[in-house]
């Protein structure tokens, strides 16, 4: 159909048809222009038809898709506050886990540094006089006899 909007409306208008529209919350009201506007919200109703049409509208359905609306917009907007808080969440967990990766590698490296000292210890020329010393004490004093009792006694009593 190759027509405009005002034909439409002149056409109605001459066969006795009156135009309403549905802009408010309260139902139809009379129109006094007619505009196309991509949508359906102009009824045609002539005084001249004798039937009673039923009464209806839009308002209720527009009502409960609305509260919907508002509702998942809710919901919507308290998973965005908890995926809000869950990233702030992750994030400390993230730094946390730096930390303590960090913290890791520090005694990993102190472990290192203590066993290099211990092995250097261990193989100085000090810790080597020591082991003879032990190893001839172990022979001239053996453990639990009275001669070792009396011997780690006294020894203790000198290094006080």
């Amino acid at each position: 159909m190759n027509t405009n909007t005002e034909k439409v409306r002149q056409i109605l208008r001459k066969a006795g048809y009156l135009a309403w529209t549905y802009e408010c919350t309260s139902g139809w009201l009379m129109a006094d222009e007619v505009q196309s506007r991509g949508d359906c919200n102009y009824l045609f109703v002539s005084p001249s038809v004798q039937e009673t049409l039923p009464p209806f509208s839009l308002a209720p359905i527009l009502t409960h898709t609305l509260a919907a609306w508002r509702r998942e917009s809710e919901i919507l907007q308290t998973r965005e506050r908890e995926t809000e808080e869950l990233r702030h969440e992750l994030d400390a967990l993230q730094q946390e886990t730096q930390q303590l990766r960090e913290e890791t590698h520090r005694l990993q490296q102190e472990a290192l540094r203590l066993q290099e000292r211990l092995l250097a210890i261990e193989t100085s020329l000090g810790w080597r006089a020591l082991n003879v010393y032990r190893k001839f004490r172990d022979e001239l004093v053996s453990e639990k006899t009275l001669r070792r009792k009396l011997y780690d006694f006294f020894a203790g009593w000198t290094h006080r």
